[in-house]
């Protein structure tokens, strides 16, 4: 009964610790979704490095299945065959200045075909092959270094709130035997 008894007792300090620090508990379960980004950055910046090699990559000719704008970009649904099985992705084709129609229209007569950049060990890893997709491995390493950035962040301030509780427990403790 009093093994009991103080179970009891350090559930109740440990929920007492976790009313005084709950902003900061609900903060770090807030940003608990953060280790999620590093998985997904780190097989973006590796597609982005195959993509780069030359050794690696080899061109085919696709077609263009459907186009649509998007913040400035004319978006392009394609598909393309490597040795006779097809794969389809989507990727930007080409970027207009929004406040031009010439512009525009000089996008749009992308025509029906495309050159498509793709990994040889495995084609699903692809892009259309133009000016435009040249920072990708850029925008994958921006991508790693925010998903790490914020993670250590998360993780040192899950280090705090452990901090702050064992040392609320330590006070407490100290106070009631004195």
């Amino acid at each position: 009964m009093a093994r009991f008894r103080q179970a009891y007792i350090y559930v109740d300090q440990l929920l007492e610790d976790a009313a005084r620090v709950k902003a900061l508990v609900f903060l770090w379960l807030c940003f608990s979704p953060v280790l999620l980004i590093i998985p997904l950055t780190v097989r973006s910046f590796l597609h982005a490095r195959a993509l780069g090699d030359p050794a690696q990559q080899a061109i085919a000719h696709g077609s263009v299945l459907k186009t649509k704008r998007a913040r400035g970009d004319e978006i392009a649904q394609y598909e393309f065959d490597v040795n006779g099985k097809w794969y389809t992705s989507t990727g930007a084709i080409g970027r207009a200045n929004p406040y031009s129609s010439a512009d525009w229209e000089a996008v749009g007569k992308a025509g029906p075909t495309i050159d498509v950049k793709y990994v040889r060990s495995d084609p699903s890893i692809n892009k259309p092959n133009n000016e435009l997709n040249n920072s990708y491995i850029g925008n994958a390493l921006i991508g790693l270094l925010m998903g790490g950035t914020l993670s250590a962040g998360w993780l040192l301030m899950g280090r705090a709130i452990r901090r702050i509780m064992i040392s609320d427990r330590l006070l407490r403790t100290r106070a009631r035997t004195e």
